[in-house]
């Protein structure tokens, strides 16, 4: 998944958390959110070094391939 997929699939997650009532639940859903984020900086830092080496990652569904996600 693309850098920006992830973020979207996190801030997802944080909103579900905002209007969870039960606390379990919205703890884990922060959880999730601060998962994606981490995967988020992870597809960054991949992209970073692909570009560095003149590389472009391919991402299913991304840049090259019109981001659907």
């Amino acid at each position: 998944m693309t850098p920006e997929a992830c973020r979207r699939k996190a801030l997802e997650f944080q909103r579900a958390a905002e209007i969870a009532t039960d606390e379990s639940v919205q703890r884990a859903y922060r959880d999730l959110a601060s998962k994606w984020h981490e995967r988020a900086e992870w597809a960054e830092a991949l992209a970073q070094r692909l570009k560095g080496i003149g590389e472009s990652p391919l991402w299913p569904n991304s840049d090259r391939n019109a981001d659907t996600d």
